[in-house]
């Protein structure tokens, strides 16, 4: 029976393979280069809190990779996608299909810009210098523990006194997690012309410059609603986590427990494992969205973006010094440290027109900085850097 265990002892192998696979498909290729559109971008290769989607409308003339889809966003459409859940399946699949595709696409554009740390090859050392070798431009765009250290951000909470989700992970894991955010920060600091994180969030073992990367919302999904405010109804709380322990939902639940035994009257829906149609459809008649409160960055998250784009008052906490554009994040999200939830909350419950004054101004500032075509051009003034 096949097994993890086998699959890593061929691994050494199976890179070999897809190597030589790899440079096959680029040089055939080759030879049919000037009948190939070319394309500004290639996205891939890992679909995570949609930005795979986002960010490939952006930038019309691009294609896009998904080997690894995201459950919660299955409606969405990709150029080269692998459609199987069974790991060992799709493992097969990669094995052939990554290399060959790799090869192709790399006659198509001159840039490549992956997401995640996931790739066309098992081999990503090998990957990234046969990239550089032909001259490609290597884009990196990192979402969280795919870079972020857990020595690194454990050293920094403890040394501002504050909790940290990672205390309650197993010391193992963050030790296994560690090792290999080294080896990826490593091949970034050799590889990468441009490097996309949150520096604080995703504190990381990189040396090389990082860019704050823009959301890319599109402007369609937008929900201008200022009559959910007259409060004909409840107020509506949600919160709705990817992760519950990293976003703080033990501690949510004990905020609305409390305010309940209080008698305050509100709504509270709670959504986890829900596809994004369904959060979408609640998050355009809700008041407050209770995001992530083990925050200590500028990591707002595609949720906190959903969240202003369709009028909500957004509560979650931040780094208190945390501006974007000059705009002090304080002024358009209710920033809430982990033991401010039921405080901070009853405060809005006694004080509903600041739902309604936090939820506008939410609103207009994820307009004026993170709608596609504004994130689009953020974007392309960093992208000079390497043209």
């Amino acid at each position: 029976m096949f097994s993890k265990q086998l699959f890593n002892t061929l691994v050494p192998f199976l890179n070999y393979i897809q190597i030589g696979v790899l440079i096959f498909s680029f040089y055939v290729c080759k030879i049919f280069k000037k009948l190939y559109s070319q394309v500004d971008y290639i996205f891939g290769t890992y679909e995570i809190a949609n930005n795979l989607e986002n960010l490939s409308s952006t930038f019309e003339n691009s294609k896009v990779v998904c080997f690894y889809r995201n459950r919660f966003y299955s409606n969405n459409n990709y150029d080269y996608e692998i459609y199987f859940n069974n790991i060992y399946l799709r493992i097969l699949i990669i094995f052939i299909y990554g290399p060959l595709l790799l090869g192709y696409l790399m006659n198509k554009s001159e840039n490549f810009f992956y997401i995640w740390n996931k790739g066309f090859l098992f081999n990503r050392k090998y990957e990234f210098y046969f990239l550089k070798k032909k001259k490609k431009k290597l884009i990196l765009f990192y979402c969280g523990s795919d870079i972020r250290s857990p020595t690194l951000s454990l050293n920094y909470t403890d040394s501002k006194g504050i909790d940290n989700h990672l205390n309650y992970l197993d010391k193992n894991t963050n030790t296994i997690l560690d090792k290999k955010v080294k080896i990826e920060a490593s091949l970034a600091d050799q590889y990468a012309d441009l490097i996309f994180s949150a520096k604080l969030d995703q504190i990381s073992y990189i040396k090389k410059e990082i860019h704050r990367p823009p959301y890319s919302y599109p402007k369609s999904k937008f929900n201008f609603n200022t009559e959910k405010f007259n409060f004909k109804t409840p107020i509506l709380i949600v919160h709705a986590p990817s992760s519950p322990i990293a976003k703080g939902t033990q501690l949510v639940r004990a905020a609305i427990k409390k305010l309940e035994l209080k008698g305050y009257d509100f709504e509270y829906i709670e959504l986890i494992n829900k596809p994004n149609e369904e959060v979408l459809s609640i998050l355009s008649r809700s008041h407050i969205v209770l995001n992530q409160f083990y925050g200590h960055g500028e990591g707002i998250g595609l949720l906190g973006v959903e969240a202003m784009a369709n009028m909500n008052c957004l509560m979650m906490s931040l780094d208190d010094d945390y501006r974007y554009e000059n705009v002090n994040i304080n002024d358009v999200i209710f920033n809430t440290k982990y033991w401010e939830i039921d405080e901070k909350l009853k405060f809005l419950l006694d004080h509903p027109h600041e739902i309604k004054k936090m939820a506008v101004a939410g609103y207009d500032f994820t307009l004026n900085n993170f709608e596609s075509e504004k994130a689009k051009f953020t974007y392309q003034k960093i992208f000079k850097k390497i043209s």
